[in-house]
């Protein structure tokens, strides 16, 4: 059995530690919720070039957080869109959601 380091997976670890419904099981399922915020921010920057190798590792979330604000030039939810002008229909939409600076507080809350 693989240990999943992606956000989904640290989402879907959380979400069993909830359902235990056991006090001892919060302190994993807060960890697992760290752990996710992340990884949705390195998620985001390992698909950009011009992001640097040591950014794309960085575990501190504040870190994280100014770097994908820099990758994107914004912290608000962005949408891209192709289409085919020819037939007048869109090909794909891509979405950035980022992680809101309420929850990058929360999550490295100490």
């Amino acid at each position: 059995m693989s240990y999943g380091m992606s956000a989904r997976a640290y989402i879907k670890r959380a979400e069993s530690c909830l359902q235990q419904n056991d006090p001892k099981y919060l302190f994993y399922a807060a960890f697992e919720l760290r752990c996710a915020v992340e990884a949705r921010m390195r998620e985001y920057l390992e698909a950009w070039d011009h992001v640097s190798k040591k950014q794309k590792q960085g575990w501190e979330i504040a870190k994280l957080g100014s770097a994908t604000k820099r990758a994107f030039k914004t912290d608000r939810v962005m949408r891209w869109q192709m289409e085919d002008e020819r037939a007048g229909e869109t090909l794909a939409g891509l979405y950035y959601t980022p992680v809101t600076k309420r929850l990058r507080w929360c999550g490295s809350y100490r």
